[in-house]
């Protein structure tokens, strides 16, 4: 590139080992993450599903390493692969988190009844005399 001269021409591998690791590390921050959420700063998580997730990553690593050496180079397909599930890992435990559990019609009706309750234009107009009090 840019005629400067090619140090190495091997392809760009990458060793299965550095991947489990970092997948290794990866698991211990989210599963570590998802228990200071739930019971540190006690938000509502689907902690069992957020769990089973990491469970799954942790379960690769151990076939990975059952399966394979640990000097194993992968090609880049396979290791696009191997980080694929990674981000799918990572977007099935955003998925778990950001799902509301909450019922939208009555979270509608709950700021409605607020709204009513608050509403200061209503109190002004209803102390002025220029409200009735029927609806």
């Amino acid at each position: 590139m840019f005629g400067l001269p090619r140090i190495n021409d091997r392809p760009r591998n990458v060793r299965l080992d550095t991947l489990v690791r970092l997948r290794w590390l990866a698991v211990l921050g989210q599963f570590g993450a998802v228990l200071v959420v739930h019971f540190g700063l006690e938000f509502e998580v689907p902690i069992w599903a957020c769990l089973a997730v990491i469970a799954l990553s942790a379960l690769l690593n151990v076939a990975l390493r059952l399966g394979f050496r640990e000097t194993q180079w992968l090609e880049p397909d396979r290791a696009a692969w191997l980080l694929g599930f990674d981000i799918a890992e990572l977007a099935a435990l955003g998925v778990q988190v950001s799902t509301p559990a909450v019922d939208v019609k009555s979270l509608h009706a709950k700021i409605g009844e607020l709204t009513l309750e608050n509403d200061f234009l209503e109190g002004a107009l209803s102390k002025a005399g220029l409200l009735s009090a029927k609806r």
